[in-house]
């Protein structure tokens, strides 16, 4: 699929190829800058556009950029048990402390929860179709 203004330019394929799937590895090509996006590593989190050598498709190092789909994780939780913590000045390493504080205790029941729907959403199997 190339993309054009905003507009979805569809090459012709058997129709269940048209559907991106978990686990699928993509690349994204801008045409009019002439580069792709890439990314320095799996859990780098920052992506640049590295424009591709004149009069060519092609960038030092396209393993930087390939994606592989996955399943979207949440981690409000997380941050939120996070920031309990460090507000409360509690020592980390007696958890027991912490889990006499209400706050922090409703952020770790509420952070177990989620990495847990987390950890269910992982789980699909790998060739299903993305439905976000």
């Amino acid at each position: 699929r190339r993309v054009h203004g905003g507009i979805p330019e569809v090459f012709p394929q058997k129709m269940g190829e048209l559907f991106m799937k978990i686990g699928d590895h993509v690349s994204f090509f801008d045409e009019e800058n002439n580069g792709f996006l890439t990314s320095s590593g799996f859990a780098e989190e920052r992506v640049c556009l590295t424009r591709c050598h004149e009069g060519t498709q092609t960038i030092p190092c396209f393993e930087d950029a390939v994606f592989e789909v996955h399943v979207s994780k949440n981690y409000v939780s997380q941050n939120e048990y996070n920031k309990a913590v460090a507000e409360s000045g509690l020592d980390i390493s007696k958890p027991s402390r912490l889990l006499d504080n209400k706050k922090i205790s409703r952020a770790k029941n509420a952070m177990d929860s989620e990495q847990r729907t987390n950890a269910a959403n992982q789980a699909r199997p790998l060739g299903q179709y993305v439905t976000y």
